[in-house]
């Protein structure tokens, strides 16, 4: 299709000239169909040449051009006599990946600056889990590795499995993290270790077996209405390391301090405890026992003074159960208790009783205990 011909403008009409004035405001008037026509046909023409444009460049090696048919996936730039465009090249099949670029312009990393850029980001590359690494110090890129203990150099156990994320952050400083399992409690957990001035350092255990990890959780026990009775036994695990008892509107039939004490799976002390009660009020005393920890506003009737609060049980030492407690009576009046009891080394606690100091009954309220292993 031929470059539509360019029409002919019609000279201005112009007031200066009254004898033309008339005959060429007509035919400016009429050029504008013709001016419209024109511009239809130019962009027939443009649209025409490009679709011969695409056409001869994507036959192979159709014309002078750049033949787009065989070259998918390449990077195209302006050559460096910046006479034409060319198409760049990789050096190794599947590495038109990292470019180099600079004030130059724009060219294909080499294999070589390829691998030293991917160790400056610490990328590695794409490696089957299943394919198990023999030294956990002699990984070079970041990403996943499986490993067994028994066939792997510089892991955190000696048998057992696992999976090790290594992560490189510049170059040569890296953080590992091992996740090891096996039958033994020993071999099972999670590691982690750091890298400096490409020296591994020690591997720290974040946590390690079930129970370990069962620390991080506390386990709600069942609550028990304290509502008749004279005493409560609530059990808890001989593996906790920290007892909670919750005491929800507890009351008494008369004066008695409520009384908490531990105890075995043999028997309960029942004597013993060094500790006392203070209520937090103007004439509040000192309570003092030796048969458990004592909760009581020291004065009045537990009738009309539930008392709702939290007891804290740990063991200090092998030898040594701390007890707290921090509470409040129904009528607004602040309670605040502490013991010590010395026990054998080789007893579990796994019980705690809720009980009274004389001869009172429960008239009211519940208690819970909740564990943490």
């Amino acid at each position: 299709m031929a470059k539509p011909a360019k029409p002919t403008v019609p000279p201005p009409p112009l007031r200066s000239n009254p004898e033309t004035f008339s005959a060429r405001m007509e035919a400016s008037l009429l050029f504008w169909k013709t001016f419209a026509e024109y511009l239809d046909a130019l962009g027939d023409h443009a649209e025409a040449q490009a679709d011969a444009a695409l056409a001869a460049a994507l036959a192979a090696g159709a014309g002078t051009g750049l033949a787009l048919k065989g070259n998918g996936g390449k990077l195209m730039a302006v050559n460096a006599g910046a006479t034409a465009l060319e198409f760049l090249t990789a050096s190794g099949a599947g590495k038109a990946i990292l470019a180099n670029a600079s004030a130059a312009g724009l060219a294909l990393a080499s294999d070589a600056d390829a691998a030293a850029q991917r160790t400056t980001l610490g990328l590695g590359t794409v490696t089957a889990l299943a394919e198990a690494v023999t030294d956990l110090s002699a990984i070079t890129r970041s990403g996943w590795n499986r490993f067994a203990a028994a066939q792997t150099a510089n892991t955190p156990f000696a048998t057992g499995a696992g999976m090790v994320l290594t992560i490189f952050y510049d170059g040569s400083a890296a953080v590992q993290l091992v996740w090891g399992h096996n039958k033994g409690e020993s071999d099972t957990g999670q590691w982690i270790r750091w890298r400096a001035s490409s020296a591994w350092g020690g591997w720290v255990r974040l946590y390690g077996s079930d129970s370990e990890i069962l620390g991080l959780v506390r386990t709600p026990g069942v609550a028990a209405a304290t509502t008749s009775g004279t005493a409560f036994d609530l059990a808890v695990a001989a593996a906790a390391t920290e007892i909670i008892v919750d005491l929800i509107d507890v009351s008494l039939s008369g004066t008695d301090a409520i009384l908490l004490q531990i105890g075995t799976a043999a028997s309960v002390y029942a004597a013993g405890y060094s500790g006392a009660g203070i209520a937090l009020w103007t004439n509040g005393a000192a309570s003092t026992s030796v048969a458990g920890m004592p909760i009581s506003p020291s004065s009045g009737n537990w009738v009309s003074r539930g008392v709702t609060g939290q007891a804290r049980i740990v063991r200090a030492s092998p030898t040594l159960v701390m007890m707290t407690f921090t509470g409040i009576c129904r009528d607004g009046l602040a309670i605040l208790s502490k013991a010590t009891l010395a026990i054998s080394e080789a007893e579990d606690i796994t019980r705690v009783r809720v009980t009274r100091s004389g001869s009172n009954t429960f008239n009211g309220g519940a208690v819970k205990a909740i564990t943490r292993q």
